[in-house]
């Protein structure tokens, strides 16, 4: 179970939201979009989300901390002994999402906690996802060009998972369903059908999870 709660949450993303609104209101005084590039405008928000969370749960334990000099966590909270790294991202154009850290720092670390924002473009809605004590097994090893970045492997992370914000479902549990209930229909007949629809499900069960985000407003 988190120690980060749903009320944390909301009191952060409507701090968050009110930051980013006044962002949007000083680069359209100076003739600039900053939706233009949800990257950059991720990386302006990333400290705010650090410091609003902080925020947040200075409210519940004591010893809470963001200095933001590199090198140290993102948010310290002494009572419970954990660091929490703090992540924003975007789905991309084609709807996927990454979910990304620096493979080198976990690795020195060992295994942190990360909480990670999921923003959709115009910052009105989001999933927040925290999950507990991951290690460099839960990420791919980077790649030459990706300067150290690492994906989450999301299957291998599910149990470490809470759901602060939002909704995350399962696709594989809702095409099984599909299927199963396909299969409870046909009965004994229509035997190829029957054939396609097994291979089908073999498949569903065997491949990784796939996930499917809902977003929800603040």
């Amino acid at each position: 179970m988190s120690y980060l709660e749903r009320s944390h949450v909301k009191h952060a993303l409507i701090q968050m939201k009110r930051f980013h609104r006044d962002l949007q209101r000083l680069h359209s005084d100076y003739g600039l979009c900053m939706l233009d590039n949800t990257g950059r405008r991720n990386i302006l928000m990333s400290s705010a989300q650090e410091e609003f969370f902080a925020q947040a749960l200075a409210k519940s334990y004591t010893g809470v901390s963001n200095n933001g000099k590199t090198g140290e966590p993102d948010i310290l909270i002494g009572e419970l002994k954990r660091e929490l790294e703090c992540k924003i991202t975007t789905p991309t154009p084609s709807g996927g999402i990454n979910l990304q850290t620096d493979y080198t720092t976990l690795g020195k670390k060992g295994a942190l906690d990360f909480l990670y924002v999921v923003a959709d473009r115009t910052f009105e809605k989001f999933v927040v996802l925290h999950y507990d004590q991951l290690t460099t097994d839960n990420f791919s090893v980077p790649s030459a060009s990706s300067r150290g970045k690492a994906k989450l492997l999301k299957h291998s992370a599910d149990k470490s998972c809470s759901v602060l914000w939002g909704n995350v479902k399962s696709k594989n549990e809702m095409e099984l369903a599909k299927l199963n209930k396909k299969l409870e229909l046909l009965g004994d007949h229509a035997p190829k059908t029957r054939e396609k629809i097994m291979k089908s499900i073999k498949y569903w069960t065997d491949t990784p999870t796939n996930y499917r985000y809902e977003f929800e407003g603040v």
